[in-house]
């Protein structure tokens, strides 16, 4: 916790990543949504108590920060790539437990914006992206002088990709008047939720790919997508047209994990979601700014949290006022499933207890009828 906490002081919004060895690589998995990365140490302190054997991951589109990651494995050594390349302006040089590293820059004024392969055993990673973090005083330098820019040799896949690298002083010069080929980010697309991002993939990317297919599903799950929803864009592929339901079988066979497969298709295609602001009274208590969450069940899930982190009667007023601020923006959930919610917030977290059964759904039904009132006074005048 104590690692954690030291990088929220220092300013880095984190999520809690768990880490298991495969054979030669190392597997993440995020604990919680990207998108409440935060430095606020009362959520930092709430996520380590519940996962302590978490390591700090930053999305990269936060920060916006661009990787260059090099690994040793399989007979490749992408380390010795990059080792030799001359300088390369103020960096990170992080080294991880496999033996790679990460090059951290900042964003080329062309944002990278997934991932691709610069060569055997590196990779380039930008905005849809996570860096698990492994030393924070090398994070945090350079100290003094800006972060470099990614340099533009890494801004594309390198020419000679699988081909042995020469050193410096033997590597042939360019023929001459031939343009460096250009590799066009794609158009951005700003769509108002996730569902609507969904809508931007094509079904057929996913013809015969039944595994990333799944984790698809299970990403759009944890994000709150619809099943319905994903049902409708999974049809949308007319070899599956008419395998609905077992699409829906398969949905309520999966458990939803984490929305970062979703996040890197969305960031391959160019498409970005238009951030809602949800407003946290801890956050803002001790400084920080609102921070941008991207659907409803995002929001409630916040919501919930900081209730839990800080469970009063107030408190709780304020959770069913912002519950009944989602339902008015989102028309989701139901009143009789956010009053569910909300109570089980309240058992979680002692206040059944300290407040009593009638007074918890009292104080819930006055947080969602003060909101109603005052938006019903709103349109009166």
């Amino acid at each position: 916790m104590l690692t954690a906490l030291a990088f929220g002081e220092a300013g880095f919004p984190i999520i809690p990543v768990r880490l298991s060895h495969d054979g030669e690589r190392w597997r993440k998995q995020p604990m919680t949504t990207w998108d409440q990365a935060t430095s606020n140490e009362v959520t930092i302190e709430w996520w380590w108590r519940k996962w302590p054997d978490a390591l700090p991951g930053i999305p990269l589109a936060r920060v916006n920060w661009a990787v260059v990651d090099a690994d040793r494995r399989e007979g490749v050594d992408g380390v010795a790539q990059v080792t030799d390349l001359g300088p390369l302006g103020p960096h990170s040089r992080i080294a991880t437990p496999s033996g790679g590293l990460h090059l951290v820059f900042a964003q080329p004024p062309k944002p990278i914006t997934g991932r691709f392969k610069w060569c055997e055993g590196v990779e380039v990673l930008g905005e849809g992206c996570l860096l698990t973090c492994y030393d924070l005083e090398e994070l945090k330098f350079p100290h003094v002088a800006p972060r470099a820019v990614l340099p533009e040799m890494f801004w594309r896949p390198r020419d000679d990709v699988g081909t042995k690298r020469d050193p410096d002083n033997k590597r042939s010069a360019p023929a001459p008047d031939v343009p460096a080929p250009d590799v066009p980010a794609p158009d951005v697309a700003l769509v108002p939720d996730l569902t609507a991002a969904l809508r931007k993939i094509d079904p057929r990317d996913y013809r015969g790919e039944h595994d990333a297919w799944l984790a698809l599903m299970s990403a759009c799950q944890a994000v709150g997508i619809e099943r319905e929803d994903f049902v409708a864009w999974s049809v949308g592929d007319p070899q599956y047209a008419h395998d609905g339901h077992l699409i829906r079988r398969k949905w309520r066979s999966l458990k939803p994990r984490h929305g970062g497969v979703l996040y890197a298709a969305l960031a391959e295609r160019g498409v970005k979601v238009s951030p809602v602001i949800v407003r946290d009274p801890l956050r803002e208590r001790q400084g920080e700014r609102p921070t941008p969450t991207r659907n409803w069940r995002s929001r409630l899930e916040c919501t919930c949290n900081a209730l839990e982190q800080n469970p009063t009667e107030p408190m709780l007023f304020w959770a069913a006022c912002i519950f009944a601020e989602v339902m008015a923006e989102c028309k989701r959930p139901t009143p009789s499933v956010a009053a569910t919610l909300l109570e089980q917030s309240a058992k979680t977290c002692g206040l059944w207890k300290t407040l009593g059964k009638d007074g918890v759904r009292r104080t819930i039904a006055n947080g969602l009828r003060h909101v109603e009132e005052k938006m019903l006074a709103g349109t009166e005048n």
